[in-house]
C-alpha cells in the first residue's frame, strides 16, 4: 500500500473484481448456478454460455456493466424504480445489451421453478461474503482515509446491501414473491450505483437519499440499524 492514496476509490478499486462478480451474480442467478445444474445433470445446457463467460476479458466485462449502469433509477422515488425495475425485466428487447447477458436470462428462465429457486437463493447467499469482506475492509483502513464521510456512507449501503440479502432469502421462505422481488431489484441497484461510484460517474453522496428509500422497505427498525452501524465502521472512526 505504499504510495497508495487511501480514500474510497482506493477501497472500491480494491473490491472491483469482487463487486463485479455480485452484480453479475445478482443480475444473472444463472452464473452461480453451474455447479448446481451439472451435480443434478442439467448442465450441458448451459455450457457454451459459461464457456463464453469464462472467456471474457476484464475489459468486456467493464463493458458489459456500462450498459447495466444506463439501468439505474434517475431518482430515488417507488416510480423511477419501478421503471427501471421493468425495464431491467425486459432486458432481452433492449437492442444495446450484450447478447450474453440476454442469453443468460432466456436460459435462466427456461429452468423449472425448483431450479430456479435453488440458483436463485444461490446467488444471494454468495453474494453476502462479499459484502462482509468489504465492510472488513472499509473498517480496517477507515481512520486512514482521506475522505472519511464518502466512506462512511459506501459503508453504509454495503451494510444495506447485506440486509437486503438476509430478508430476500426470508421472504423466500415466506413464500412473498412481491416482496422477493422488489428488494432484489434494490440489492442490483445499489450494487450498480457503488460500481458507477467506483467509477467515478456518480458521486457517493447520491447514496444518501437511496439508502433512506430503500431502508424503508427493510424489516429492520432505524434503532437496530443504527446500533449495527455503530458497532461497525463508525465506532472505529470515533464519531459514533
Amino acid at each position: 500500500m505504499v504510495g497508495a492514496v487511501m480514500d474510497s476509490q482506493y477501497v472500491l478499486n480494491t473490491y472491483s473484481p469482487e463487486l463485479s462478480r455480485a452484480i453479475f451474480s445478482i443480475q444473472s442467478p444463472l452464473t452461480q448456478g453451474y455447479t448446481y445444474l451439472r451435480r443434478n445433470r442439467k448442465a450441458k445446457t448451459v455450457e457454451k454460455l459459461f464457456e463464453e463467460l469464462d472467456m471474457l476479458t476484464h475489459a468486456e466485462k467493464e463493458e458489459l456493466i456500462t450498459e447495466l449502469i444506463a439501468y439505474l433509477p434517475k431518482d430515488s422515488s417507488m416510480s423511477e424504480f419501478e421503471r427501471a425495475k421493468k425495464e431491467l425485466a425486459n432486458l432481452d428487447k433492449n437492442a444495446k445489451i450484450n447478447n450474453l447477458l440476454k442469453d443468460l436470462k432466456v436460459k435462466y428462465e427456461r429452468l423449472s421453478q425448483k431450479d430456479k429457486l435453488e440458483i436463485f437463493k444461490l446467488s444471494i447467499s454468495k453474494t453476502t461474503p462479499t459484502l462482509v469482506a468489504l465492510r472488513d475492509f472499509i473498517s480496517e483502513n477507515m481512520l486512514e482515509a482521506k475522505d472519511i464521510e464518502a466512506l462512511m456512507v459506501i459503508d453504509q449501503a454495503v451494510y444495506v446491501a447485506g440486509t437486503l440479502c438476509d430478508e430476500i432469502l426470508k421472504a423466500i421462505e415466506k413464500n412473498q414473491d412481491e416482496r422477493v422481488e422488489l428488494l432484489h431489484a434494490f440489492l442490483f441497484f445499489l450494487l450498480l450505483e457503488l460500481e458507477a461510484i467506483r467509477r467515478g460517474t456518480v458521486e457517493p453522496e447520491t447514496l444518501y437519499d437511496n439508502i433512506a428509500f430503500i431502508t424503508s422497505f427493510t424489516d429492520k427498525t432505524r434503532e437496530e440499524r443504527s446500533i449495527e452501524i455503530k458497532q461497525s465502521v463508525f465506532g472505529v472512526a470515533g464519531v459514533a
